[in-house]
């Protein structure tokens, strides 16, 4: 079931806020190291709340290595990560709680990919996804080994919504979402195991219907809530949301614009950036890393609660792909790069 978010859907629309809020480049200096594997590309980075991060990928070339995993040491140095058996699979999400993260994805041999990252011991295990998942698309952890997970059973199918309490040993049954139908849903932001941020754009030509949609369930996805999209967004890159604060890279003409709304009301406020923005994470203390190009170079910037900063990239050679936050610590990645950032 469908309803519409009333309480602020006149707001959102007519309170939409455009800011140039932005400073120089400050003292902090990102620092990239080479990862560990040069041969497979990283594509997913992941950190706990404790301050461990993670950085994975893998290769479909069949030629050498076909997966890559390092972790992010104490003394701040990194260090090979050994992995399950894998070929050719597919990172596409990752979220974490104080000592652990699941990563998800989708394997050719097994279909969904479901790992649990432990730093304790600095251990990668393969767990079980719900029956029949195929694909694992977004995952948001809100607890100690609480998560939920949004997956599908195939192309074309709609998205599920699931839950676990244990890590990812166990799932609850899945709950279809039926408004997912022609969307592929691909955020997912909880705040408990009943009240979600789902973020989705279309698959495909969907008959007039929006490209992208939020919606917001407050019943462990029996209900769902639809706040009026601004129509100047035309698409919507990323999205992270603590409770109802939420804040996302989306498209406004040609540029791609930083965008936060507090409570889904009264709007969402822009920000334009110097960069072309293809990444965002953001801690629970409401800062974010956004990572780019910016004419042609490699460009990150970090934000407070309504304004950003470029920073200084050094031994950074490409664009940075990939971004992760845990309470204070960030990683980021570029293919054979990696990084991490105090926001």
């Amino acid at each position: 079931m469908r309803r519409r978010f009333a309480p602020v859907a006149a707001a959102i629309s007519s309170a939409l806020v455009f800011a140039a809020c932005t400073t120089s480049p400050t003292g902090t200096v990102v620092i990239g190291h080479p990862s560990i594997s040069i041969e497979v590309p990283l594509s997913m980075t992941a950190c706990t709340g404790s301050g461990s991060c993670v950085a994975l990928g893998t290769s479909a070339a069949g030629t050498g290595p076909a997966i890559t995993a390092q972790y992010l040491r104490a003394t701040g140095t990194w260090a090979v990560l050994k992995t399950p058996p894998a070929t050719s699979d597919t990172f596409l999400t990752s979220a974490c709680w104080r000592t652990g993260c699941l990563i998800g994805g989708t394997s050719p041999s097994s279909g969904e990919l479901l790992w649990r990252y432990r730093a304790g011991d600095s251990t990668l295990t393969a767990v079980a996804g719900p029956p029949l998942g195929t694909v694992a698309t977004a995952l948001s952890c809100f607890d100690a080994l609480s998560c939920a997970l949004l997956d599908s059973t195939g192309p074309g199918s709609d998205s599920r919504l699931s839950v676990t309490t244990d890590g990812g040993t166990t799932w609850s049954t899945p709950a279809d979402i039926a408004w997912s139908k022609g969307y592929s849903a691909f955020s997912i932001s909880c705040t408990n195991e009943l009240t979600c941020v789902v973020a989705a754009q279309a698959a495909g030509q969907n008959g007039g219907a929006p490209a992208w949609l939020v919606e917001v369930t407050t019943d462990g996805g029996i209900t769902w809530q639809s706040p009026v999209i601004p129509p100047s967004i035309a698409a919507i890159k990323s999205l992270t949301c603590l409770a109802h604060h939420c804040d996302a890279l989306v498209v406004v003409g040609d540029a791609v614009e930083w965008a936060h709304s507090r409570e889904l009301a009264p709007g969402w406020t822009l920000h334009r950036l110097s960069g072309t923005a293809s990444a965002m994470a953001c801690t629970p203390r409401d800062h974010c890393v956004i990572v780019g190009t910016s004419h042609g170079a490699p460009w990150l910037a970090t934000t407070t609660a309504s304004t950003w900063s470029s920073q200084t990239l050094r031994y950074v050679p490409s664009p940075l792909t990939a971004v992760a936050c845990g309470v204070s610590v960030c990683a980021v990645s570029a293919p054979s790069t990696v990084a991490t950032v105090t926001p």
